[in-house]
C-alpha cells in the first residue's frame, strides 16, 4: 500500500443540483343553487380516458 497524505481533507458541500417539475391541473365550477352530478354518474367518470362503467353499468 503507498502512502497516505498525512493531512485531512475539508469536505464540501455540494451545490443543489436536483430538479424537480410538477405539473396541476384545477377546473373549478360555480353555480347558483343546487348541483346535482354528473349526468350519467360513473359512466362520466374517466380514469386515464376510460370510463369507470360502461354503457350497460359494467365495471370497466
Amino acid at each position: 500500500m503507498g502512502k497516505g497524505s498525512s493531512k485531512g481533507h475539508t469536505p464540501r458541500e455540494a451545490k443543489d443540483n436536483l430538479k424537480s417539475s410538477q405539473m396541476l391541473s384545477v377546473i373549478d365550477a360555480i353555480s347558483e343553487g343546487p348541483i346535482e352530478g354528473p349526468v350519467d354518474g360513473l359512466k362520466s367518470v374517466l380514469l386515464n380516458s376510460t370510463p369507470v362503467l360502461d354503457s350497460e353499468g359494467n365495471a370497466g
